[in-house]
């Protein structure tokens, strides 16, 4: 199955990536996005270590779909 996301945590406070079926990688975070999600780039362009954190936070969920 495909990654359709990550859920970051760090600082008391949640964010995440979300992967598109295009594989865009677009950021949320509620805080400093609001209700926006930032496009990051392709899923393509990530290795593993980037995918492990988002800034100071830590990656402590994947999301994978069909």
């Amino acid at each position: 199955m495909p990654i359709r996301g990550a859920i970051y945590y760090g600082n008391g406070h949640f964010v995440s990536r979300i992967v598109s079926p295009a594989s865009k990688i677009w950021y949320h975070n509620g805080i400093e996005t609001k209700q926006q999600c930032v496009h990051e780039g392709y899923l393509v362009d990530y290795t593993e270590d980037n995918l492990r954190c988002k800034g100071v936070k830590i990656c402590v969920g994947i999301i994978y779909a069909l």
